[in-house]
């Protein structure tokens, strides 16, 4: 089965990942007053508008040839284990052989993805915390492929929007709950529900309402009210919390929830549309694109690279006092470090590992090869 490959889907990748390393590395006041953790909601919607596309297409093609959807589903987690699993793992178990603290202490949540469940219970999970969305995802994907295949498309349409709401009100209860812990709010499945729902209702309009969608995405007027609303409720948020907090109800509740609007019309643009201009020249840009595609390893390591950079200065016995004092840093040259010493190590992943794993894909089409004369067909959107 072919897929149709949204070029600037990648650079978006980019920017995201972008936006997340300066939220775990910069040590700036403006850092903290302007949401950029949010890149991993930005995330969320786009892998659920990918995959949802991808079952959805896939479900078409085996309603029109007969084809199996338990076989179709057993492909998509064949190929999800090639794409995640083999950096994922190999990066637990060497951290557990050298004792990287605190692996061993949560190695059992680190091994079945339910980081998430252990921080929001309080645990302290050190340069594995930012796993947790890794460990939302696949939880999310444990179950929703099958709701894809085996529910109607129109009610496909209808959970999604169930999700959202789900997300919307889990979020707000989780915090009303217990509003000391951000973790306990944040990053429990239920409270990302919004984020994953919204893209793969991205993905359904995109497929079955077409002529809807150009609509809504083209209308300006509800693009930029949703920006407006946006920017009001993180100048409110922010004007009344401290600036590190950044987990207060408005912040947590909201403001996310907007983002995760705002992030719908971005998406839906480039797919539908396709920027132009400047926006087109940097989304497309080869080296944008490449840095997207390796995007993955880039989260996945970027958190261990002050770590890992102090253990090697030491071990080459270099002065670590010319390193940053930390994973947070206000030197503009440490956070150059960082970043570059993640593209490098996460270049040497995708080449070594990744991209020969996910060369394995070809044998695991979605749909059986019987149908391939139609899968060879391009849904137009």
């Amino acid at each position: 089965m072919e897929t149709k490959y949204f070029k600037q889907l990648d650079g978006f990748r980019f920017l995201s990942i972008v936006a997340v390393m300066l939220a775990h590395f910069a040590d700036f006041e403006v850092i903290y007053r302007i949401p950029f953790g949010f890149g991993v909601m930005f995330f969320f919607v786009l892998s659920s508008f990918l995959i949802t596309r991808i079952l959805l297409t896939s479900k078409n093609i085996n309603e029109t040839t007969g084809g199996n959807n338990f076989y179709s589903i057993k492909q998509f987690y064949i190929r999800r284990f090639l794409r995640i699993f083999p950096i994922y793992y190999l990066l637990i178990f060497a951290a557990f052989i050298i004792n990287w603290y605190p692996c061993r202490e949560i190695i059992v949540s680190l091994l079945t993805y339910t980081t998430n469940f252990k921080i929001a219970a309080g645990a302290k999970a050190g340069d594995f915390t930012h796993l947790w969305s890794l460990a939302v995802e696949e939880q999310f994907y444990i179950f929703f492929p099958f709701l894809v295949y085996f529910l109607n498309s129109k009610n496909v349409l209808k959970i999604s929007i169930a999700f959202i709401v789900l997300g919307l009100l889990g979020r707000m209860s989780l915090y009303l709950y217990n509003s000391e812990s951000a973790p306990f709010s944040a990053y429990n499945t239920i409270s990302c529900l919004d984020s994953l729902g919204i893209g793969s209702v991205l993905a359904y309009l995109s497929l079955y309402k077409v002529d809807f969608l150009k609509n809504v995405i083209g209308n300006k007027k509800l693009f930029w009210g949703s920006i407006v609303v946006f920017l009001g409720f993180m100048i409110f948020s922010y004007s009344i919390f401290p600036a590190k907090e950044g987990t207060n109800f408005t912040s947590v509740v909201f403001m996310r929830f907007f983002f995760n609007v705002m992030s719908f019309w971005i998406l839906g643009w480039a797919a539908l549309f396709g920027y132009t201009g400047v926006m087109k020249l940097f989304l497309e840009n080869r080296i944008v694109i490449y840095l997207g595609r390796i995007s993955y390893g880039m989260y996945l390591y970027h958190f261990f690279v002050p770590g890992l950079l102090y253990r090697l200065f030491s071990f080459l016995k270099i002065n670590t006092d010319i390193l940053p004092s930390g994973t947070w840093t206000s030197s503009i040259g440490g956070i150059l470090l960082y970043v570059i010493v993640t593209i490098i190590v996460s270049s040497i992943s995708w080449y070594v590992i990744e991209k020969p794993m996910n060369g394995l894909k070809k044998y695991f089409d979605y749909n059986k090869k019987v149908v391939s004369n139609y899968s060879k067909k391009t849904i137009n959107i």
